[in-house]
Parts: C-alpha cells; sequence; structure tokens
C-alpha cells in the first residue's frame, strides 16, 4: 500500500474508534438514569408525596369503619362525682346530709351512614353509693341503666344534581380520597419520565458535540495540510496571497469554531452532572443502546399523563360537590334516650341490681330538622360555580385529550422522518464509500492528493457520524412517543 495512504488511512482508523467505539470514558445511559432515580431530591419528595397521600387515604377509610369507644358524661353517667349536702325529703318533709359518690360511663358505637349521616348508640350506667349522717346509718346504693341514640342526617349533600339523598355516598367518599393517591402516583411518574427524557436528550447533545469536536478537530489538521501546500504553490508563484491568506482566516474560524464547542461540551457535561449528581468528563460518550429501542405495543393516547390527571381533577372536582358537605345543607336530627324512671335505692348492691332489671323505664323520643329559609341567593350562586368549575374541567379534559393524540402523531412523524433518513443517509455511506476507493486509485495513479483523498475519508467520517446521531435520536424519540402513552419510562432501565 501506498505510503501516503496509509498516512491518510491510520488518522482516519483512529478517528473513527474515537468516535463511535468503547473507550474507557464510555458509560451506559441505564446507568446515568438509575443513579438520576435513586439520587435525584425531586423524586425523593415526590415519593414522600406518594407515600403521604396513601396514608390519608388510609387514614380515611379507616374513619369510615365503625368505631367502638368508652364515654362519660357530666350529666347522668360521670366518671365520678361527690358531693356532701344537705338534701330536703319531700316524704318524711325532713332535711339531712348526705354523703354521695357516683361512678358512671359507657360504651359509645360510631356509624357512618352511606347517605352522607351519622348514627351514634350509647349503652351507659351509673352507680350511686349514698350514706346519710344520722347515727347508725347505712350505705344504700343505686344503678342507673340508660341506652341512647344520636342520628344527624344532612339533606342535599349532592349539590351537582341537586338530590335530596344519595346512598353511595361511602362509596363515592372513598373515591375521592384513593384520587389523592392518584394524582400523587401521576405527579411522581410525570417527574421520573421527564428527567429521563432530559438526561437522554442532554446524552445526545453530549455525544453529538464529542463527535463535531473530533472531527472539527481533524477538518483544522487538513486546514493546515492545505495552508502548507497554499504556501508552496505561493512560493512557487502558482497562487497569490489572497489565497493563502483565505486558508488561514479558514484555520482561524475553524479554531473559533472549537472554542465555542468545548464551551457547549462542558456545558453538558455540566448539566448531566446536575441531573444525575456524579461527576462525568466532558469527553465522555454515553452508550444510548436500551432494550426496548423500538415500540413493543400500540400507544394509547388517553393514558397520557396528562390526560389522566385532568380527568382525575374533574372527577375530584364532581365527586367534592357531590359527597362533601359544605355546612350549609339542611340537618335533620333524632335523638332518644330510654332509662330508669325510678330512684328507688337498695340496701345492698346485688338488690340494687336486681331493682335496675325490674324498675319501669322511660323512652324521650325528639327529632328536629334546620334548614335555611332566606339567604338571599349566596348558596345558589355557590351551587352554580361549583357546576361551572366541573364544566371548566371537563373542558380542559377534552382540550387535554386533543393534545394528547396531537402529540402521538408528532412523536410517530418524528420517528418516521428519523428513519427515513437514516435510510438515506445509509445509501450516501455507500456512494462515499465508492468515492474514497476510486479516490484512492487516483492517488497511486498520481491523479490526486492526500489532502483530497482526506477530504472525502473526513466527509465518510461526517456522514458515518450522522448516522449515529441519528440513532441517539432515535432512542429519545421512542422515549418521547412512549411518553405520551404514559408509559412508566423507568422500567426500561431499571432492570438487571
Amino acid at each position: 500500500m501506498n505510503t501516503g495512504i496509509k498516512k491518510i488511512l491510520i488518522p482516519a482508523a483512529m478517528l473513527f474508534v474515537s468516535l463511535f467505539s468503547a473507550s474507557s470514558e464510555e458509560i451506559e445511559l441505564a446507568q446515568l438514569i438509575r443513579s438520576t432515580l435513586e439520587n435525584n431530591p425531586d423524586l425523593t419528595s415526590a415519593s414522600y408525596d406518594v407515600s403521604s397521600a396513601r396514608l390519608r387515604y388510609e387514614s380515611l377509610k379507616a374513619g369510615a369503619i365503625p368505631s367502638l369507644g368508652f364515654t362519660t358524661d357530666t350529666g347522668n353517667n360521670p366518671l365520678y362525682r361527690y358531693s356532701d349536702a344537705n338534701e330536703f325529703s319531700t316524704e318524711t318533709f325532713t332535711s339531712a346530709r348526705y354523703n354521695r359518690h357516683k361512678f358512671g360511663g359507657g360504651l359509645n358505637l360510631g356509624l357512618d351512614l352511606p347517605t352522607g349521616g351519622s348514627l351514634s348508640l350509647t349503652g351507659a350506667g351509673n352507680l350511686e353509693l349514698s350514706l346519710s349522717d344520722i347515727d347508725a346509718a347505712e350505705w344504700n346504693y343505686l344503678v342507673n341503666p340508660a341506652a341512647s341514640l344520636y342520628l344527624r342526617q344532612p339533606l342535599f349533600i349532592d349539590r351537582i344534581n341537586e338530590s335530596p339523598l344519595r346512598f353511595d355516598s361511602l362509596q363515592l367518599a372513598d373515591e375521592l380520597a384513593s384520587i389523592g393517591v392518584e394524582k400523587a402516583k401521576l405527579s411522581r411518574r410525570a417527574l421520573e419520565n421527564n428527567l429521563i427524557i432530559l438526561i437522554t436528550r442532554t446524552a445526545a447533545v453530549l455525544n453529538s458535540l464529542n463527535h463535531s469536536s473530533g472531527i472539527l478537530e481533524s477538518k483544522i489538521r487538513l486546514a493546515g495540510k492545505r495552508l502548507k501546500l497554499a504556501l508552496q504553490d505561493e512560493e512557487a508563484g502558482k497562487l497569490s496571497s489572497l489565497d493563502r491568506l483565505l486558508e488561514e482566516l479558514q484555520i482561524r474560524r475553524l479554531q473559533e469554531t472549537r472554542i465555542d464547542l468545548i464551551y457547549k461540551r462542558d456545558s453538558a457535561a455540566r448539566e448531566l452532572e446536575q441531573l444525575t449528581g456524579g461527576s462525568l468528563p466532558s469527553e465522555s460518550y454515553v452508550r444510548m443502546f436500551s432494550p426496548n429501542s423500538t415500540p413493543s405495543f400500540q400507544i394509547n393516547p388517553m393514558d397520557n399523563l396528562n390526560v389522566l390527571n385532568s380527568k382525575a381533577a374533574a372527577r375530584s372536582i364532581e365527586l367534592t360537590g357531590t359527597t362533601v358537605q359544605n355546612g350549609s345543607e339542611p340537618v335533620f336530627e333524632v335523638s332518644a334516650i330510654y332509662r330508669r324512671s325510678d330512684s328507688e335505692t337498695a340496701a345492698d348492691i346485688g338488690g340494687a341490681f336486681d331493682d335496675a332489671t325490674s324498675a319501669d323505664m322511660n323512652l324521650s323520643l325528639s327529632m328536629s330538622l334546620s334548614l335555611p329559609v332566606l339567604d338571599w341567593g349566596e348558596k345558589k350562586k355557590a351551587y352554580d360555580a361549583e357546576k361551572k368549575s366541573l364544566l371548566a374541567a371537563e373542558e380542559r379534559l377534552n382540550s387535554t385529550r386533543k393534545n394528547a393524540m396531537l402529540a402521538a402523531e408528532s412523536a410517530f412523524s418524528n420517528l418516521k422522518l428519523i428513519e427515513e433518513k437514516t435510510v438515506l443517509l445509509q445509501k450516501g455511506l455507500e456512494y462515499d464509500r465508492t468515492l474514497l476507493e476510486r479516490e484512492k486509485v487516483r492517488l497511486e495513479a498520481g491523479l490526486s492528493t492526500e489532502a483530497a483523498v482526506e477530504t472525502i475519508g473526513l466527509d465518510l467520517l461526517e456522514r458515518e457520524y450522522s448516522i449515529n446521531q441519528l440513532q441517539d435520536e432515535k432512542i429519545l424519540a421512542i422515549m418521547e412517543l412512549y411518553n405520551t402513552g404514559g408509559v412508566e419510562l423507568k422500567t426500561f432501565f431499571m432492570q438487571d
């Protein structure tokens, strides 16, 4: 092989290796993404938000389960009451001083009703011990059992449909609480996807700048050779000094471009460091290989994260106006108490309990209804505002769906365009290789120069670089396409 050709092909091969093969500074895209998912503080905060929303939902859901507790009151059933006072008796028309002790308490069962109301059932009682200050007096005992009921039922809770009662309020309230968890998950997934796409885009830019920097160095070397030839031709009188100055100007422009490329390359590397939290040399090459490099399933724009989030927001507004009380509803209340009708004491505690089971019982029942009569229209306006908010949320949902479909179509078109460009460049690559081989033959025959051969070789490398860059862009386009369908991108990179 001609020595001149060796001098051209060896540097070209070394440049190709530095641009497209693995090196000590090569790093996997999956490694960068895993580092970001593990260390990014915003993702950590989003995970805490999901945990908080889940615990809040579980707390609200547990609140709908019937509750049982111990209860006392300061009236009939005090935990403990002491009295030492003169008391008048109508039977003997005498006044005597009594020492009294009273103990009480009971169990309370609280229920949330499917209609949006609440029911409280209480079973309680008290034991009273009394002793007169009369000489030789003995302790007297009195047991008072009691049961009570309290029902509170708001009316017209469903402000959206203006329904007096709904019998699925508990189910709707559970759905409303679960939406908070779902929205927190959607927010975290959107943040993860956006970070992954941003890292992939920045990595593609860094690769492009590194490739451009390498090719630029070759162009500067080639321009230096042309300048030497121009100097020789100028000395031989074949070229004017103006032609030589043009070659020098071209070198200066390339050097200025190199300074700008180095700055952009360092900036891209620093941006990747900020995203991933690790150190990254600016000369690093990010391998964009992905095991899922082609779409493997149908993308559904209706699963777009923005669509799901808008849908959850609209449903949340609807459920709030259907199940959440605002304190202005009419309220129907029922209270009842069932208790002993006399206060006969017994000389021993056993007799007191026997008397409590055989004594007459009284039942008291009361019902009440409270509703606004005149409110100057503020409630109606508030209800209309809720309906308008729901209509606005539904319109935003429709708009988000249209935008998601357009985004999916745009992503498909972009991916198709990249594939078409790749096909054209690959065809041009074959042409450049043929042209390079022909120019080598011309060089051996003395009909060409080393600079001409090296120029064609550089054009070949630029086309190979463009193909490699399109492959990076294809990976990015596939991720953007997946994102339009709400796919969780991290599943592609968290695999072993």
